[in-house]
C-alpha cells in the first residue's frame, strides 16, 4: 500500500514538471515586460502638446506616463539633455457624450473620450516607436444640480483614462514583437 503511494506521488510531481516546462517555454509573457525600442536606458517624456479646450490636458496625460514609466521600467527618467530619447506626444481631443439619461433634458451618466497621437524619439531624430490615434474612454456620473460636483467627477475620470491610457502605451511600447 505505502508502495502504490510512492509511485502516485513520483508520477505527479513528473506531470508536474512537465507542464511547469511546457508554460516555460512558450511564447507567453507579461504584457510590457519587454525591453525599450532601440534599447534605449534613458527617456524624457515631454509635456504633451495640447489641442483641446481642457488647458491642463497635456500635462495630466503626460504626468500620467511619467507615473508609468516610474513604477515599471527599469529604463532612467531624465532630462532632455541627458536623455537617449524623448516621448512625445499630443492631445488630439477630449469630448464628452451622454451615456443615460434621468429625464429629457438631463444626463445621468457621461462619458469622456480622449485620442492620442504618441511618438519615442531617438536622439538622432530616428522614430523608434509610435502611435496616431490611440483613444480611449471613461464614465462618469452626473451630480444633478452641483455642478461642481459634475467637474470633480469629470476630473476624476479623466485622471482614470490617463492612466489607463499611459499604461496601454507602456505596455505597447515594451511588447517586444
Amino acid at each position: 500500500m505505502r508502495s502504490h503511494f510512492f509511485i502516485m506521488r513520483i508520477v505527479m510531481f513528473g506531470l508536474l514538471g512537465v507542464v511547469a516546462c511546457h508554460f516555460a517555454g512558450c511564447g507567453y509573457r507579461l504584457a510590457g515586460s519587454g525591453a525599450m525600442p532601440g534599447g534605449i536606458g534613458s527617456v524624457c517624456v515631454v509635456v504633451f502638446e495640447n489641442r483641446t479646450s481642457r488647458a491642463d490636458a497635456g500635462s495630466i496625460f503626460s504626468n500620467s506616463l511619467v507615473y508609468e514609466f516610474t513604477r515599471r521600467s527599469g529604463v532612467d527618467l531624465v532630462g532632455e539633455a541627458e536623455a537617449e530619447a524623448r516621448l512625445t506626444g499630443v492631445v488630439v481631443s477630449l469630448a464628452t457624450d451622454t451615456i443615460t439619461h434621468r429625464d429629457r433634458y438631463a444626463a445621468d451618466e457621461m462619458r469622456v473620450r480622449a485620442v492620442l497621437d504618441v511618438q519615442l524619439v531617438s536622439r538622432g531624430g530616428e522614430v523608434l516607436w509610435s502611435v496616431r490615434g490611440l483613444a480611449d474612454r471613461e464614465t462618469y456620473e452626473v451630480a444633478g444640480d452641483a455642478a461642481y460636483l459634475t467637474e470633480e467627477s469629470k476630473k476624476a475620470a479623466i485622471m482614470r483614462l490617463s492612466e489607463k491610457m499611459a499604461e496601454t502605451i507602456y505596455n505597447r511600447m515594451t511588447a517586444d514583437f
